[in-house]
């Protein structure tokens, strides 16, 4: 999916996240958003994704000839944030189905049930995610988001409460998920090579005025 911002600016509060910003994402291109803590890069990313609206300036999206209506982005997108919860009554399974339910799977279910494994997490699939570690949540979360068929997918500190192992299974995830379907991808990170090894281009916030 091609997205298009147009002379975007954006106040929140006393930050100043964008002004007069123009950029372009075409089809399969990964980007990274980077900047220090407080100059707004998860706004800019929800902004993106059309969840937030720019206080001037127009977003388009395009999937090929087809234009999509931003209030039908969501449709087109998949994405992970600290600020995105799990269902905390429901245990994996039911969550696993509730996602389902409205995102198209890229993978069997003997595939997820292979990255669940991976994701030392085949052992709690009956047990309430209020109950897991932040740790084993944001591993399920990024397996309903990369598992998911979507043309943009959004990434917003990917890494945070992971370990060792746990940026291991983000990075062979994501892997698999860059060979087995072409999406644009955004990624919000401090910089953190692990989050963002895979991205080809930058946006640094710091260094607009």
């Amino acid at each position: 999916m091609d997205i298009l911002l147009e002379n975007i600016s954006k106040r929140f509060g006393n930050t100043l996240i964008a002004k007069d910003l123009s950029l372009r994402i075409n089809t399969g291109e990964r980007w990274h958003i980077a900047g220090p803590n407080g100059r707004g890069k998860s706004t800019l990313m929800q902004i993106i994704a059309g969840y937030i609206s720019p206080d001037k300036g127009k977003l388009s999206y395009t999937l090929g000839s087809e234009t999509i209506r931003v209030e039908q982005v969501f449709r087109h997108i998949s994405l992970s944030t600290p600020y995105t919860d799990l269902i905390g009554d429901f245990s994996l399974d039911e969550q696993l189905r509730f996602h389902f339910r409205f995102k198209e799977s890229l993978y069997t279910n003997s595939d997820i049930d292979a990255w669940l494994k991976q994701a030392g997490l085949d052992k709690v699939r009956n047990r309430s995610i209020a109950q897991f570690s932040s740790g084993m949540k944001q591993k399920l979360k990024l397996i309903l988001t990369l598992c998911s068929k979507a043309d943009a997918v959004f990434l917003d500190e990917p890494c945070s409460n992971l370990d060792v192992d746990g940026r291991r299974f983000y990075a062979e995830l994501s892997e698999e998920r860059l060979k087995k379907y072409s999406s644009s991808w955004i990624v919000c990170s401090n910089n953190i090579r692990d989050e963002h090894f895979f991205c080809t281009h930058t946006l640094d916030l710091g260094t607009l005025s």
